[in-house]
Protein backbone atom coordinates (compact mmCIF):
# COMPACT_ATOMS: atom_id res chain seq x y z
CA UNK A 1 0.00 0.00 0.00
CA UNK A 2 2.80 2.43 0.85
CA UNK A 3 4.40 1.74 -2.52
CA UNK A 4 1.18 2.64 -4.31
CA UNK A 5 0.84 5.96 -2.40
CA UNK A 6 4.44 6.89 -3.29
CA UNK A 7 3.87 6.07 -6.98
CA UNK A 8 0.68 8.15 -7.16
CA UNK A 9 2.34 11.12 -5.45
CA UNK A 10 5.36 10.94 -7.79
CA UNK A 11 3.03 10.89 -10.82
CA UNK A 12 1.20 13.99 -9.55
CA UNK A 13 4.50 15.82 -8.98
CA UNK A 14 5.67 14.96 -12.52
CA UNK A 15 2.43 16.30 -14.05
CA UNK A 16 2.71 19.52 -12.02
CA UNK A 17 6.31 20.08 -13.09
CA UNK A 18 5.39 19.66 -16.79
CA UNK A 19 2.46 22.11 -16.45
CA UNK A 20 4.67 24.65 -14.64
CA UNK A 21 7.23 24.67 -17.48
CA UNK A 22 9.87 22.40 -16.05
CA UNK A 23 11.93 20.35 -18.47
CA UNK A 24 11.73 16.56 -18.49
CA UNK A 25 15.20 16.30 -16.93
CA UNK A 26 13.91 18.00 -13.81
CA UNK A 27 15.51 21.43 -14.36
CA UNK A 28 13.34 24.61 -14.45
CA UNK A 29 13.06 27.13 -17.44
CA UNK A 30 11.32 27.72 -20.79
CA UNK A 31 10.87 25.07 -23.40
CA UNK A 32 12.31 25.62 -26.91
CA UNK A 33 8.91 26.51 -28.36
CA UNK A 34 8.25 29.06 -25.62
CA UNK A 35 11.66 30.61 -26.20
CA UNK A 36 11.02 30.94 -29.97
CA UNK A 37 7.63 32.56 -29.35
CA UNK A 38 9.16 35.12 -26.98
CA UNK A 39 12.01 35.85 -29.44
CA UNK A 40 9.50 36.38 -32.27
CA UNK A 41 7.47 38.81 -30.16
CA UNK A 42 10.56 40.78 -29.21
CA UNK A 43 11.65 40.94 -32.88
CA UNK A 44 8.27 42.29 -33.93
CA UNK A 45 8.40 44.93 -31.21
CA UNK A 46 11.89 46.00 -32.36
CA UNK A 47 10.77 46.23 -36.01
CA UNK A 48 7.69 48.23 -35.06
CA UNK A 49 9.84 50.61 -33.03
CA UNK A 50 12.33 51.08 -35.88
CA UNK A 51 9.53 51.69 -38.38
CA UNK A 52 7.98 54.28 -36.07
CA UNK A 53 11.32 56.06 -35.66
CA UNK A 54 11.90 56.08 -39.43
CA UNK A 55 8.41 57.45 -40.03
CA UNK A 56 8.97 60.26 -37.53
CA UNK A 57 12.33 61.13 -39.09
CA UNK A 58 10.72 61.18 -42.54
CA UNK A 59 7.97 63.50 -41.34
CA UNK A 60 10.53 65.75 -39.68
CA UNK A 61 12.48 66.07 -42.95
CA UNK A 62 9.26 66.85 -44.83
CA UNK A 63 8.38 69.55 -42.29
CA UNK A 64 11.89 70.96 -42.80
CA UNK A 65 11.33 71.08 -46.57
CA UNK A 66 8.01 72.91 -46.21
CA UNK A 67 9.56 75.45 -43.83
CA UNK A 68 12.47 76.02 -46.24
CA UNK A 69 10.13 76.81 -49.13
CA UNK A 70 8.26 79.30 -46.96
CA UNK A 71 11.55 81.02 -46.06
CA UNK A 72 12.46 81.31 -49.73
CA UNK A 73 8.99 82.59 -50.57
CA UNK A 74 9.26 85.38 -48.00
CA UNK A 75 12.75 86.31 -49.24
CA UNK A 76 11.59 86.38 -52.86
CA UNK A 77 8.66 88.63 -52.01
CA UNK A 78 10.99 91.11 -50.27
CA UNK A 79 13.28 90.95 -53.31
CA UNK A 80 10.33 91.68 -55.59
CA UNK A 81 9.32 94.68 -53.47
CA UNK A 82 12.74 96.23 -54.05
CA UNK A 83 13.35 95.15 -57.66
CA UNK A 84 9.91 94.76 -59.30
CA UNK A 85 11.04 91.28 -60.39
CA UNK A 86 11.81 87.99 -58.68
CA UNK A 87 15.39 86.62 -58.69
CA UNK A 88 16.77 85.10 -61.90
CA UNK A 89 16.10 81.39 -62.21
CA UNK A 90 19.77 80.47 -62.22
CA UNK A 91 20.30 82.12 -58.84
CA UNK A 92 21.13 78.74 -57.26
CA UNK A 93 23.56 77.76 -60.05
CA UNK A 94 26.47 79.76 -58.62
CA UNK A 95 27.70 80.59 -62.14
CA UNK A 96 27.46 76.99 -63.32
CA UNK A 97 24.97 75.11 -65.47
CA UNK A 98 23.02 73.36 -62.69
CA UNK A 99 22.13 73.94 -59.02
CA UNK A 100 25.30 74.03 -56.92
CA UNK A 101 25.21 72.34 -53.48
CA UNK A 102 28.16 74.54 -52.44
CA UNK A 103 25.74 77.43 -51.82
CA UNK A 104 23.79 75.47 -49.21
CA UNK A 105 23.98 77.18 -45.85
CA UNK A 106 25.83 80.10 -47.44
CA UNK A 107 24.83 83.67 -48.24
CA UNK A 108 24.59 84.80 -51.86
CA UNK A 109 24.74 88.49 -52.79
CA UNK A 110 21.36 88.68 -54.53
CA UNK A 111 19.48 87.48 -51.45
CA UNK A 112 21.75 88.59 -48.61
CA UNK A 113 19.50 91.46 -47.48
CA UNK A 114 16.55 89.07 -47.28
CA UNK A 115 18.02 85.66 -46.43
CA UNK A 116 21.25 84.97 -44.57
CA UNK A 117 21.64 81.33 -45.62
CA UNK A 118 20.35 79.37 -48.59
CA UNK A 119 18.26 76.42 -47.33
CA UNK A 120 18.63 73.10 -49.13
CA UNK A 121 17.00 69.68 -49.04
CA UNK A 122 17.86 67.99 -45.69
CA UNK A 123 18.48 64.62 -47.33
CA UNK A 124 19.96 65.29 -50.79
CA UNK A 125 21.85 68.45 -49.80
CA UNK A 126 20.80 70.13 -53.08
CA UNK A 127 19.14 73.53 -53.58
CA UNK A 128 15.40 73.44 -54.19
CA UNK A 129 14.08 73.50 -57.77
CA UNK A 130 13.26 77.07 -58.86
CA UNK A 131 11.41 77.80 -62.12
CA UNK A 132 9.31 80.57 -63.66
CA UNK A 133 5.57 80.06 -64.04
CA UNK A 134 4.96 78.12 -67.22
CA UNK A 135 5.09 80.53 -70.17
CA UNK A 136 5.96 83.56 -68.01
CA UNK A 137 9.00 85.58 -66.92
CA UNK A 138 10.81 86.26 -63.65
CA UNK A 139 8.84 89.48 -63.21
CA UNK A 140 5.56 87.58 -63.28
CA UNK A 141 6.12 84.90 -60.66
CA UNK A 142 7.94 81.66 -59.83
CA UNK A 143 7.59 78.02 -58.80
CA UNK A 144 9.56 76.35 -55.99
CA UNK A 145 9.48 72.55 -55.86
CA UNK A 146 10.52 69.75 -53.53
CA UNK A 147 9.74 66.05 -53.12
CA UNK A 148 8.13 64.97 -49.85
CA UNK A 149 9.10 61.48 -48.68
CA UNK A 150 5.66 60.83 -47.22
CA UNK A 151 3.58 60.71 -50.40
CA UNK A 152 0.43 60.51 -48.27
CA UNK A 153 1.06 63.97 -46.80
CA UNK A 154 -2.13 66.02 -47.03
CA UNK A 155 -0.10 69.05 -48.11
CA UNK A 156 0.54 67.40 -51.48
CA UNK A 157 -3.14 67.43 -52.39
CA UNK A 158 -3.59 70.88 -50.87
CA UNK A 159 -1.20 72.42 -53.44
CA UNK A 160 -2.82 70.54 -56.32
CA UNK A 161 -0.14 67.88 -56.79
CA UNK A 162 -0.28 64.11 -56.29
CA UNK A 163 2.04 61.34 -55.14
CA UNK A 164 3.18 60.92 -58.76
CA UNK A 165 4.08 64.59 -59.25
CA UNK A 166 2.73 67.99 -60.24
CA UNK A 167 1.32 67.44 -63.72
CA UNK A 168 4.16 67.13 -66.21
CA UNK A 169 6.64 67.91 -63.43
CA UNK A 170 7.08 64.36 -62.13
CA UNK A 171 10.31 64.86 -60.17
CA UNK A 172 8.51 66.72 -57.36
CA UNK A 173 5.22 66.40 -55.50
CA UNK A 174 5.04 69.59 -53.44
CA UNK A 175 5.83 73.27 -53.81
CA UNK A 176 4.79 76.90 -53.61
CA UNK A 177 4.06 79.24 -56.50
CA UNK A 178 3.28 82.85 -57.30
CA UNK A 179 1.79 84.10 -60.55
CA UNK A 180 0.89 80.66 -61.87
CA UNK A 181 0.07 77.05 -61.05
CA UNK A 182 2.47 74.44 -59.73
CA UNK A 183 0.93 72.01 -62.19
CA UNK A 184 3.13 71.90 -65.28
CA UNK A 185 0.99 71.23 -68.34
CA UNK A 186 3.73 69.56 -70.37
CA UNK A 187 6.52 67.13 -69.63
CA UNK A 188 9.16 69.58 -70.81
CA UNK A 189 11.69 70.98 -68.38
CA UNK A 190 10.90 74.53 -67.33
CA UNK A 191 13.36 77.19 -68.52
CA UNK A 192 16.03 78.36 -66.13
CA UNK A 193 16.09 81.94 -67.38
CA UNK A 194 13.45 84.43 -68.39
CA UNK A 195 12.68 84.65 -72.10
CA UNK A 196 13.35 87.88 -73.96
CA UNK A 197 10.36 90.18 -74.02
CA UNK A 198 9.92 92.26 -77.16
CA UNK A 199 9.19 95.86 -76.16
CA UNK A 200 6.17 97.72 -77.45
CA UNK A 201 6.64 99.28 -80.90
CA UNK A 202 7.09 103.04 -80.61
CA UNK A 203 7.79 105.55 -83.41
CA UNK A 204 9.58 108.48 -81.84
CA UNK A 205 12.13 110.00 -84.21
CA UNK A 206 14.12 109.30 -87.36
CA UNK A 207 16.79 106.88 -86.05
CA UNK A 208 15.98 103.29 -87.00
CA UNK A 209 17.58 99.84 -87.04
CA UNK A 210 18.42 99.40 -90.71
CA UNK A 211 19.26 96.22 -92.63
CA UNK A 212 22.88 95.94 -93.69
CA UNK A 213 24.80 93.79 -96.15
CA UNK A 214 28.15 95.60 -95.94
CA UNK A 215 30.60 93.49 -93.87
CA UNK A 216 32.66 96.63 -93.19
CA UNK A 217 29.78 98.18 -91.23
CA UNK A 218 28.93 96.47 -87.93
CA UNK A 219 30.12 93.14 -89.38
CA UNK A 220 27.24 93.05 -91.83
CA UNK A 221 24.70 93.19 -89.01
CA UNK A 222 21.86 95.76 -88.84
CA UNK A 223 22.90 99.19 -87.58
CA UNK A 224 21.27 102.53 -86.74
CA UNK A 225 20.75 105.18 -89.39
CA UNK A 226 18.31 108.01 -90.09
CA UNK A 227 15.15 107.72 -92.15
CA UNK A 228 12.76 110.61 -92.78
CA UNK A 229 9.84 108.18 -93.00
CA UNK A 230 10.50 105.12 -90.78
CA UNK A 231 6.96 103.75 -91.14
CA UNK A 232 7.15 103.96 -94.92
CA UNK A 233 10.32 101.87 -94.90
CA UNK A 234 8.66 99.18 -92.80
CA UNK A 235 10.80 99.87 -89.73
CA UNK A 236 9.89 98.15 -86.50
CA UNK A 237 10.39 101.32 -84.47
CA UNK A 238 12.21 104.64 -84.44
CA UNK A 239 14.18 106.60 -81.86
CA UNK A 240 14.95 110.25 -81.23
CA UNK A 241 18.74 109.65 -80.91
CA UNK A 242 21.29 107.25 -82.34
CA UNK A 243 22.42 106.08 -78.90
CA UNK A 244 18.90 105.03 -77.94
CA UNK A 245 18.56 103.17 -81.21
CA UNK A 246 21.84 101.35 -80.63
CA UNK A 247 20.61 99.88 -77.36
CA UNK A 248 17.94 97.83 -79.14
CA UNK A 249 19.31 97.44 -82.63
CA UNK A 250 22.63 95.88 -81.65
CA UNK A 251 20.98 93.47 -79.21
CA UNK A 252 18.50 92.28 -81.83
CA UNK A 253 15.43 93.38 -79.89
CA UNK A 254 13.77 95.08 -82.87
CA UNK A 255 12.73 93.87 -86.30
CA UNK A 256 14.78 95.91 -88.76
CA UNK A 257 13.42 98.00 -91.58
CA UNK A 258 12.37 96.27 -94.79
CA UNK A 259 14.87 98.34 -96.88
Amino acid sequence: MLDQVIFVQAHKNSSFRRQAGYRADGSGGFSLIEFLVVAAIISLLILATLFGVQLQLMRARDAHRKADLEKLKVAFEHYYSDNDCYPDYDIFYNGGVEPDPAICGQAIPELTPYLNQIPCDPETGLPYAYYPPEGKTSCEGYRLYTKLENDQDQGIANVGCSASGCGGQTSYNYGVSVGGSLIQQTGSVAPTSAPTVTPEVVYNGEWVCSPNSDPNINGGEPYCKQYTNPIGHGCGASYPTESECDLDCYTGSWITCSD
